[in-house]
């Protein structure tokens, strides 16, 4: 009755998943919004929906008691625009939001690897071709002319479905060795993550801060004693850096069991985001919540798009 009678006003609460504010030379993972969508995405949610913390919202759905129209605002890994363009204008539109951070990548002058891996098969001009081992397996990149190849994806994609089971200093091993073949241009500093400095900072306003690992592995790949190590590291890395306790966690890559959620709890989280697209429910497992990715569209068509949204259980 009360998941009819909130349904009745559109999709019901909703977290959302962001992870930039920018404008990158190249986003096949669709992963930024850009500054002037942002703000007007800011402005149609506050016009329509109730912006809440997450702490908010978790606790009202441990009271079961939903308005039924509440967004919460999420960003993961913990890019520098995060600072330079998401912070201000949450700031200007008091709004609220959570900051997922993996804590390895803090202060490094390197991309996320995903990252590093687009801008080294998609965007060089030239024809380009190299081969590289990962695991026991070896793979032949081969880049055609022209950005606009559509072999490039296909062969981006492979790679980084072969990497990302690894060790981080392994797939930059990888990514070290693919670089100099290629000739993709240089890595833009605006790509960055943040520092640890940078991080404290956002903690104070507007952002609350959770964990995301240490590393941002595939944990339901790792064993027993290295997943627990990588969301616990990451929590007491994070929690030193900004002074206090953090209580919020997300899967990376939304990759996440019963046994994962498990260690996630005995961490010391209470609650945890997958990437399941959709609303959020009464009865809704805290360590499995469920989140909308947030595409780069302006507000208005936001909030269509959002309207669509419908229950489902995030399961294990």
């Amino acid at each position: 009755m009360f998941l009819d009678r909130f349904l009745r006003r559109g999709s019901g609460p909703l977290i959302l998943m962001y992870h930039r504010v920018a404008e990158p030379a190249v986003d096949p993972w669709g992963l930024a919004v850009s500054p002037a969508n942002f703000r007007s995405q800011l402005d149609a949610l506050a016009a329509a929906r109730s912006v809440v913390s997450m702490t908010e919202l978790v606790e009202r759905l441990r009271h079961r008691a939903f308005r039924g129209d509440e967004i919460a605002l999420t960003f993961d890994d913990g890019y520098s625009d995060n600072l330079r363009a998401a912070a201000p204008a949450l700031n200007a539109a008091k709004l609220p939001a959570t900051l997922f951070v993996m804590t390895a990548a803090l202060g490094r002058e390197r991309e996320f690897w995903w990252d590093e891996l687009a801008r080294l098969i998609l965007l060089p001009s030239g024809p380009a071709r190299a081969a590289v081992t990962i695991g026991e397996a070896s793979h032949d990149v081969r880049l055609g002319i022209g950005r606009a190849d559509p072999l490039r994806r296909d062969a981006m994609l492979a790679v980084w479905r072969a990497l990302r089971s690894r060790p981080l200093a392994e797939i930059e091993a990888v990514l070290d060795a693919l670089a100099p073949t290629l000739g993709a241009p240089p890595a833009d500093p605006a790509d960055f993550p943040l520092t640890a400095r940078d991080l404290a900072g956002l903690a104070g306003g507007p952002f609350e801060i959770g964990g995301h690992t240490v590393t941002h592995p595939a944990l339901t790949g790792l064993s027993e004693e290295a997943a627990a190590g990588e969301i616990a590291g990451g929590k007491l890395t994070a929690e030193a850096l900004i002074g206090r306790t953090i209580s919020g966690f997300s899967y990376p890559y939304g990759d996440c069991d019963a046994a994962t959620a498990g260690r996630v709890e005995r961490a010391g989280f209470r609650w945890a985001c997958t990437t399941v697209g959709a609303s959020v429910t009464p009865s809704t497992d805290p360590l499995l919540l469920p989140r909308v990715a947030v595409p780069d569209v302006p507000g208005d068509e936001l909030l269509r798009r959002l309207e669509r949204i419908r229950p489902r259980r995030a399961r294990a």
